[in-house]
């Protein structure tokens, strides 16, 4: 009788292993993203802060998108 009983869309078996992946892929994209940003202000002293902003701004949007999930 269980297997009649029909399911949330949460309640699917394959979501924690898609959103592994997810991450994964996402924390490739962020690295990517931050290292190309600081890459590009190689001349300036401000090099450093320009990485953390961005990793920090990525975090936040990353932790906005994980509340739709």
């Amino acid at each position: 009788m269980d297997n009649l009983k029909p399911k949330a869309p949460n309640d699917s078996e394959r979501v924690p292993e898609m959103l592994q992946q997810s991450q994964a892929l996402w924390e490739q994209y962020a690295e990517a993203e931050c290292n190309g940003l600081y890459e590009q202000s190689i001349a300036g002293t401000i090099r450093g802060s320009v990485s953390q902003y961005c990793r920090y701004r990525m975090a936040l949007q990353r932790l906005t998108e994980l509340d739709e999930w």
